[in-house]
């Protein structure tokens, strides 16, 4: 096959290769060396080798861009004021952990960083999306293992650039209020979609199932059902992938048919990468799906320009995609296992 049917595949590997060196190396001087490689590369008309080299430099400095740091007042041992966005949400019955985009501390603004947050508490109500303002005292976040081969239950957490802790007494929470913005009503909506569910007239397992594969939210499935998953080999079922992906947009297109009977090709295509968009900001915007809805938007505006299709470039565009807006995904495992299943495909 020509490799210019998918140029962007080793533009996306050079890229990634970029990020893991950043993520290698503490200083970021180190991006002048692919860069005056490129400069000679160009000198001596060495064009492709040249692009490997910048795409190279261009993912260091994404990376260096989006590197996490550790705040200064994380390590003063004072209790503050703090206030951002709630990202990641999970509850228990003993409260619940939230991963916190800090943006400003003791009353003024800040570099936003990643904090990992447990409030013993159920109250206030809030999702993620919420603003929440609160008192407590930042810390880093170590891995505090005191025995061998113990897990390390805070990688994944630093791997996705959370450097601080916090434990927050919830009378110290001073307001948790919906953060406004499309990005943030559309993720919202996940709450309303699992209120229609609940009151749906089918069976409890059902109601649980639909909960997960719609909206992403595997909290509501008990162990029994997983093991019964696992057991019979289709686990992957409740984990969203490519899978959903696919059966929403057959759902789509066979719902939007009579557009394409009254010559509204192209207006079915476009309402379809819509919603496949939507149904991606819903479910958290997980690199599976963001993954397939990449590609399934790719190929519809291929067949509109009348392009040839190549699935190889449209997952090198995915990765640079994904990867331009959040480097550290290359570190996840649902990223690499992702585009590594894809790949070999």
């Amino acid at each position: 096959m020509s490799r210019s049917l998918y140029p962007l595949l080793p533009l996306a590997v050079a890229f990634m290769t970029g990020i893991i060196i950043t993520g290698t190396i503490s200083t970021p001087l180190w991006i002048s060396v692919p860069v005056v490689c490129c400069v000679a590369c160009i000198v001596f008309r060495r064009a492709y080798i040249a692009v490997m080299l910048l795409g190279i430099a261009t993912g260091g400095a994404v990376a260096e861009m989006h590197r996490p740091h550790m705040p200064a007042v994380a390590v003063d041992g004072r209790e503050l004021t703090c206030a951002g966005v709630v990202k990641e949400l999970r509850e228990n019955d003993r409260g619940r952990l939230m991963v916190v985009e800090v943006d400003s501390v003791a009353g003024a603004r800040c570099r936003p960083f990643m904090a990992k947050c447990m409030v013993p508490s159920l109250m206030p109500y809030m999702d993620e999306t919420y603003r929440l303002k609160f008192s407590a005292t930042l810390r880093p976040l170590t891995s505090r293992m005191d025995l061998p081969d113990e897990i390390d239950y805070n990688r994944r957490l630093r791997d996705a650039g959370v450097t601080t802790e916090a434990f927050i007494v919830p009378d110290s929470i001073e307001y948790a209020v919906a953060e406004p913005g499309l990005f943030n009503g559309i993720r919202r909506l996940r709450g309303d979609v699992q209120a229609h569910i609940a009151v749906m007239p089918v069976s409890d397992g059902a109601r649980r199932f639909l909960t997960a594969t719609l909206t992403g939210d595997r909290t509501w499935l008990d162990q029994s059902t997983r093991e019964m998953f696992a057991a019979t080999g289709i686990a992957h079922i409740l984990a969203l992938s490519g899978l959903h992906v696919g059966i929403l947009t057959g759902l789509l297109t066979i719902m939007l048919m009579p557009l394409t009977m009254n010559r509204g090709r192209s207006l079915r295509m476009l309402l379809t990468v819509v919603a496949l968009w939507a149904f991606a900001v819903l479910t958290g915007l997980s690199p599976s799906v963001v993954r397939a809805v990449i590609m399934a938007t790719l190929f519809m505006v291929t067949t509109l320009m009348q392009r040839v299709w190549s699935p190889l470039n449209a997952l090198g565009a995915s990765a640079l995609i994904i990867l331009l807006f959040d480097p550290l995904a290359i570190y996840s495992l649902g990223f690499q296992l992702t585009f590594l299943a894809v790949l070999s495909i």
